[in-house]
């Protein structure tokens, strides 16, 4: 039954769930471009092991369908086409809807790559959600980052919705231990009049409610050679924005909303901590 969570195990003595999949895996999301023999397509991958992941789609994949994906990661996974294998679906009456696909003879260099994106993903490790207001203050640490963040929303119902989730992320990171100083704007000229004026860790953009091309946007922003470099990460409900940007580009990704906040921390985490070092190994 779907959600029974029962152990068997392979001649190698490795766990693995009912579904045949390797049990040590990681919560992230970000984009999959994938093909098969009919039909090709841009979804999330919602989880990711060495051994494959769940990809969140509508498309009516079948098991033992042959599938292949491109999957990239921001200065840890190069963009790479890998060959996997459609083992179970989850199409009907369950959220997230979606397919497991096992790999099939991934590359040494990608595995490396992968096994150093779930190290650092694993790396996070948030603390319960709750009475997250009523915790006294303390004071910062000597060592203590600060996470500047812009983000570029029309609606100031969602403004006030991500300043409480941001708040979360730099609260209930235990690995990512920073002040936040975040900005917001409502429109593009403001946005870029932010990244104008000081210099930011990261932007986050709603692409929906906004007017301007997101490629557009985007390689404006990047003209500015302090922005070259800078983690963006749009939001996308109608596919819009993933079908416009020809991904993957470096230090931008487009996620498919809605999106659950801790696989999204996880994967704004990795792409802070790995921004700024020299890229895939």
């Amino acid at each position: 039954m779907e959600g029974e969570q029962q152990m068997i195990e392979t001649d190698d003595k490795t766990p693995m769930d009912l579904y045949g999949r390797r049990t040590s895996r990681c919560d992230f999301v970000f984009p999959v471009h994938y093909k098969t023999s009919d039909r090709q397509g841009a979804d999330c991958l919602l989880n990711l092991s060495v051994g494959g992941l769940f990809l969140r789609t509508d498309s009516p994949l079948r098991p033992g369908e042959r599938i292949e994906m491109r999957l990239s990661f921001p200065g840890v996974l190069d963009s790479t086409a890998v060959e996997g294998e459609v083992r179970w679906t989850r199409l009907e009456n369950s959220a997230p809807r979606g397919v497991g696909v096992a790999f099939r003879g991934l590359e040494p260099r990608t595995r490396r790559q992968i096994d150093r994106l779930l190290m650092l993903g694993g790396a996070f490790r948030p603390r319960r959600l709750v009475a997250f207001e009523a915790e006294p203050d303390r004071a910062p640490a000597p060592s203590v980052q600060t996470l500047r963040a812009v983000f570029l929303e029309p609606n100031r119902a969602l403004q006030s919705i991500f300043r409480y989730a941001i708040k979360k992320f730099v609260h209930l990171a235990d690995s990512v231990h920073r002040e936040l100083d975040l900005d917001v704007a409502s429109d593009r000229a403001s946005c870029l009049t932010l990244l104008q004026e000081k210099l930011y860790s990261v932007l986050i953009i709603d692409f929906d409610r906004l007017e301007a091309s997101p490629a557009e946007l985007i390689a404006l922003i990047r003209s500015n050679v302090r922005n070259a470099a800078l983690p963006i990460v749009g939001l996308s409900g109608n596919g819009m924005a993933s079908s416009a940007l020809e991904l993957p580009r470096s230090n931008t990704m487009i996620l498919r909303k809605p999106i659950a906040l801790e696989p999204l921390f996880r994967t704004l985490s990795v792409m802070l901590v790995t921004a700024g070092d020299g890229g895939p190994t």
